[in-house]
């Protein structure tokens, strides 16, 4: 998050508003060499509560008589999630910003900057729909870039179907089953299998083809 055209700036408040669904809340912290910190934290105090389901509050005060004029970054959020995060997806509710003089101002020019879309962790979802007919889709995540595979078994344990099988960049991605193999027939419904690996991560997820 970050602040512009501020003036002698001592302190922030800020609620922040989430689709709790969508996305669960891991930290927020100030950002080192932000607008208020100037590389030393130690001398703002910092804090932030998650107490009511789909808010984050935070708030920071510097204590040593120190303020802050123009613009830059103030906190920053950490979500995980299962989706492509988008902008649009955080509101700020509440903010106030308190000047060297204790003067407190509401807060209409702050704005949820830059989203780093990279996850924190690597992740093989539900595909979506399940049970389908006649194709289906699975959202996977990686958090580096690396070799990626995805292959699909029947309950024999027989492969089916290189869904993937590439050297990918960090980030969100997804791929589509249309129900074929490899020789691009069409299989029996039942249930299938699917297992993703990518460097030391491996996970396995269940899927039924119905017609």
């Amino acid at each position: 998050m970050n602040v512009e055209e501020a003036k002698n700036l001592k302190g922030y408040g800020f609620t922040i508003q989430f689709d709790q669904t969508r996305y669960e809340f891991v930290e927020s912290k100030q950002v080192v060499d932000g607008l208020l910190s100037g590389g030393n934290n130690e001398n703002a105090l910092f804090v932030a509560s998650n107490k009511t389901p789909g808010e984050v509050v935070v708030g920071s005060m510097h204590i040593d008589g120190q303020s802050a004029d123009g613009a830059g970054d103030l906190v920053e959020f950490v979500f995980r999630t299962q989706d492509t995060p988008l902008p649009a997806d955080f509101q700020v509710l509440e903010g106030v910003l308190v000047d060297l003089a204790g003067s407190v101002d509401q807060v209409s020019n702050v704005e949820i900057g830059n989203l780093d879309l990279r996850p924190q962790e690597y992740s093989l979802n539900q595909n979506m729909p399940n049970p389908f007919n006649p194709s289906t889709t699975i959202n996977y995540q990686i958090p580096e870039a690396g070799r990626v595979q995805i292959v699909l078994y029947n309950v024999l344990g027989q492969e089916v179907r290189t869904l993937v099988n590439q050297n990918l960049e960090a980030g969100f991605h997804n791929v589509v089953w249309d129900g074929n193999d490899d020789f691009g027939r069409r299989v029996a419904s039942g249930l299938y299998v699917y297992r993703m690996t990518a460097n030391d991560f491996s996970h396995i997820r269940k899927m039924m083809l119905l017609k």
